[in-house]
């Protein structure tokens, strides 16, 4: 949707009338990036970069989509799905700190989400 210098996003840069559909897309430094993506795919997705020396050093991070979904089943306790402790792993400190982001609130009411893909 957007993509510009500096560490915060600028919404008057944002391409909300034919924003370009990619799957990768290259973050510059010292820059911001925007992406929308539509929340319907229920689970807990990997967001990392294809260097693997920062996956190494932990710039990997987890997007849990639509997580109300996911909650009604966090309980389950079938050995196999080799996911499930992972799941409730995950689930436990989106629980912790969800109130805590720092996303600013303006961009909270907003229906999709920055990310999907790289967030480091």
């Amino acid at each position: 949707m957007g993509q510009g210098p500096g560490k915060t996003p600028d919404p008057t840069q944002f391409n909300l009338v034919d924003p370009a559909v990619r799957d990768t897309l290259t973050v510059a430094g010292d820059s911001w990036t925007v992406i929308r993506y539509f929340i319907d795919n229920p689970g807990i997705w990997a967001l990392y970069s294809h260097i693997e020396w920062l996956i190494e050093m932990g710039m990997v991070g987890q997007l849990i989509e639509r997580p109300s979904e996911l909650k009604d089943n966090d309980d389950d306790d079938d050995d196999d799905d080799n996911n499930n402790t992972a799941k409730k792993r995950s689930l436990k400190v989106y629980k912790k700190y969800y109130k805590r982001s720092d996303i600013p609130n303006h961009f909270r009411h907003v229906r999709y989400k920055f990310m999907r893909g790289s967030a480091y």
